[in-house]
């Protein structure tokens, strides 16, 4: 995204009353000097939370840690989130993760490390809990250790494990963690819930999303504060459906289109994500962009 666009996003964002910033990717840290450009207008535009997203590939020694961190502090950062487990340790090494969590909770960032258990583990991620116990010794880092989302990309591990087989025919039958499924969808990623979305998302393709792949408007011809302002959830044709009777209600609606559902979910999530999927050739603007959709 460019600078130009995100002051624009931004002004937008402070006028429909934002009070916190969040900047992923992607990994934005590909582009270190856009990236301060963007932080400093997140600054000029008078947010005093701003949060930065890495995998922390660039910080290959304590000083260069250390300089970047600094510097990201001075721009008006105040909270680094960092990704490190199993599935992040084959590309960005763990030490050099280590070292940037503590090199930035040591200058005053908060910071919060996200460990994201691999469901393909025989029996458990041992990696990932010795990464997150390694993190917990780090005075001021906070630790969160959770299963990835299955979506996007991440819905394969799951597949991989026994929840990719479609039932042979048709059916209208959830049978696997029927329960936890139902239930109409009450939070969303950016906080709120479908009905008052407690923000939003923007990637940069001009999708305003709600969660990763359903996008309520696309900026271009408007501008945030009209897609947000124009909001109604109960004429989203996917939103409805999701904020009455949950992802079983718009899996019955593929269900009469042709999906096939599978034997087994992860979560919630992932028949959400599966549905939606399935569902996007109908939908295709309110479900993109469709880099969220690898698969298709």
């Amino acid at each position: 995204m460019e600078v130009a666009e995100a002051q624009a996003l931004l002004r937008d964002g402070r006028d429909l009353g934002a009070s916190v910033v969040c900047i992923s990717g992607g990994e934005p840290f590909v582009d270190l000097g856009r990236l301060a450009r963007i932080i400093q207008a997140c600054r000029g535009a008078g947010f005093e939370e701003i949060w930065v997203f890495t995998n922390g590939f660039w910080a290959r020694s304590r000083p260069k840690a250390r300089v970047t961190v600094e510097h990201l502090r001075d721009l008006g950062v105040t909270k680094l989130f960092v990704s490190a487990d199993s599935l992040h340790a084959p590309y960005v090494p763990t030490a050099d993760v280590i070292l940037l969590a503590g090199t930035a909770a040591s200058v005053g960032l908060e910071v919060k490390v996200d460990c994201r258990i691999n469901p393909l583990a025989a029996n458990s991620d041992s990696e990932t809990i010795q990464i997150a116990e390694q993190m917990r010794q780090i005075p001021g880092v906070q630790v969160q250790i959770s299963l990835p989302w299955a979506i996007g990309r991440a819905s394969s591990l799951f597949e991989s494990v026994g929840v990719d087989q479609h039932t042979p025919e048709p059916t209208t039958g959830f049978s696997a963690g029927t329960a936890e499924l139902r239930g109409p969808c009450n939070e969303i990623w950016p906080g709120g819930d479908l009905r008052v979305p407690g923000g939003v998302d923007v990637d940069t393709e001009g999708y305003v999303n709600l969660c990763p792949g359903l996008a309520i408007g696309k900026i271009g011809d408007r501008s945030l504060r009209e897609v947000v302002g124009n909001y109604d959830w109960e004429a989203h044709p996917v939103v409805r459906v999701l904020a009455d009777l949950g992802p079983v209600g718009l899996a019955m609606q593929a269900v009469a289109r042709g999906y096939r559902p599978r034997s087994r979910y992860a979560s919630r999530c992932h028949l959400c994500y599966d549905v939606r999927k399935f569902l996007r050739p109908a939908f295709p603007e309110y479900l993109g962009p469709a880099n969220c959709y690898p698969e298709i």
